[in-house]
């Protein structure tokens, strides 16, 4: 489908060129100009964004999968208050039994770097020892943009204004995160446009 639009895109500048001035449009054409947007044609089924990889040259020139390690890390703790340590149970403070770390890609004019989201999960000892069920207790963070991606806001912003404000294609788009170490393919930046777009 995706050759058979190019063609007909083609076709369609060919006509505007050198056709004659008084030759009118067919209307399946500009229905196809219409309706076809880049984001559509390149999105995939949304899933984990597996196939983000970072730039690494060989003798091969072939890349490998991102570690984020490579980017700048940046950590924001998020952690229980003095009286929110206090189980809701039994009363008594709760003890920090484990961490949870979500990681977003924050979006800097002209570089990238990882955001660290570290959620402290606490638990009461108490209640573990006495009770047959614990009680454990996340302290919060913002929800992602998205749920099991990577992107953030302001990654995502500069994507739509590039797009729809510069006019410039996810192609070059992604040609410009490469110069910047990243390769966030189209596919993945047309599923987070149609995302974003379809949540209201």
């Amino acid at each position: 489908m995706e050759n058979s639009w190019y063609k007909e895109q083609i076709k369609f500048q060919q006509k505007k060129l050198y056709g004659k001035s008084s030759e009118k449009t067919n209307d399946d054409q500009l229905e196809l100009l219409l309706v076809f947007d880049e984001a559509e044609i390149e999105s995939t089924p949304f899933n984990d964004e597996t196939d983000i990889q970072v730039m690494t040259h060989s003798r091969k020139k072939k890349s490998k999968q991102m570690s984020l390690d490579s980017l700048d890390n940046k950590v924001i703790h998020y952690e229980l208050t003095e009286d929110e340590l206090d189980c809701p149970t039994c009363r008594n403070k709760m003890h920090e039994m484990s961490k949870h770390v979500r990681k977003e890609l924050i979006f800097v004019p002209a570089k990238v770097e990882v955001l660290n989201h570290v959620e402290h999960i606490y638990s009461c000892r108490n209640c573990e020892m006495h009770s047959d069920e614990a009680t454990i207790i996340k302290a919060n963070s913002p929800n992602p943009l998205i749920k099991g991606s990577l992107v953030s806001s302001s990654l995502l912003a500069s994507i739509i204004n590039d797009k729809y404000d510069k006019s410039l294609p996810l192609y070059r788009q992604k040609v410009s995160f490469n110069r910047l170490g990243i390769n966030v393919n189209r596919q993945n930046m047309s599923n987070w446009l149609i995302k974003v777009s379809n949540d209201k």
